[in-house]
């Protein structure tokens, strides 16, 4: 919850780009940032994951300068 609004202004940011949201983590609207926490926290634990649920990968976030930045590990 403390970077909400440096998520929000990324989310943003990349919804302008044009550019496609991968990973899928990604493509969840932040409005409700709770929800969408909660959301990602129930994947995390196998719970009602997307189709495009690879198991056993990692997305980290990078926050530099107040920046945030996608990392993302596959196993």
């Amino acid at each position: 919850m403390d970077l909400k609004q440096e998520y929000i202004d990324f989310y943003q940011e990349w919804k302008e780009s044009g550019e496609e949201m991968i990973p899928f983590v990604i493509k969840k609207n932040p409005v409700d940032f709770q929800s969408m926490l909660n959301y990602l926290s129930d994947c995390e634990k196998g719970i009602e994951p997307p189709e495009s649920w690879i198991p056993e990968s990692s997305t980290y976030w990078l926050i530099d300068n107040n920046e945030m930045q996608l990392m993302q590990h596959l196993k």
